[in-house]
């Protein structure tokens, strides 16, 4: 939460144009540029940790349980595409901005560097914006993924719980306490809503794929298949 707030309150501030004097305002507008994305970076890695932490929880739910394999499947799929979908979208409007607006790539960028930058401050402003715009197209599909996602995961829990007190509690689930064509239904629309987030990275990222570094990590297998995946959707 109070990251949350600490990020509101800085793009709030950004939205208004300083009216202090030129030298003084340039900084203070890039310094809370920085710090904007340095909050922005923490949070999309806390929502990355988070949606693999839900994942794990899945995948020991349905071993524990008799659950379609749909179920698993279409967890697993949709998370991972979700985490690369926000990891890919961060890193890869993390490097152009910071090119944009140093010419330097980001791993060579410190605060100092970003904050001697001598390009036009309305050049940095429409390179910032494009940066929030870009991220949250990207990140308005995967939230429509999540959302179906919640649907199903609470779908499947909250209708198989004997009460409130066996809700989101770790439990074997038997599918004869749910209807299998719901499970089904839901699962359709979560593979849609990953269709769609998986054709707009290709759309939006033809080509540079390779030069990204993003989420999952320590798991290379995953990474691999996604981007195969993704550079075949391209290719198609």
């Amino acid at each position: 939460m109070e990251l949350e707030t600490d990020l509101n309150l800085l793009s709030q501030e950004l939205e208004r144009r300083t009216q202090q004097g030129k030298k003084h305002g340039r900084e203070r507008r890039l310094s809370q540029i920085w710090g904007f994305l340095a909050l922005h970076s923490e949070r999309t890695q806390l929502l990355l940790d988070h949606r693999l932490g839900r994942l794990r929880h899945n995948v020991e739910l349905w071993f524990r349980s008799d659950l379609p394999a749909v179920y698993l499947a279409s967890s697993g799929e949709s998370t991972h595409w979700e985490a690369a979908g926000l990891a890919l979208a961060h890193n890869a409007q993390s490097q152009r901005l910071f090119q944009q607006i140093t010419g330097r790539p980001a791993e060579e960028v410190s605060r100092d560097v970003f904050l001697a930058t001598e390009v036009p401050l309305s050049k940095i402003d429409r390179a910032f914006r494009e940066y929030q715009r870009r991220f949250a197209a990207m990140s308005d599909l995967a939230d429509r993924i999540l959302g179906w996602r919640d649907a199903l995961e609470y779908y499947v829990d909250l209708f198989s719980a004997s009460d409130l007190a066996a809700f989101r509690t770790p439990r074997q689930i038997s599918l004869s306490s749910l209807d299998s064509g719901i499970i089904d239904e839901l699962a359709r629309g979560l593979q849609q809503a990953t269709l769609d987030l998986r054709g707009a990275l290709a759309a939006e990222y033809p080509g540079g794929l390779s030069e990204f570094h993003w989420m999952p990590r320590n798991d290379p297998q995953v990474a691999g298949l996604i981007q195969l995946e993704l550079e075949a959707a391209e290719a198609g």
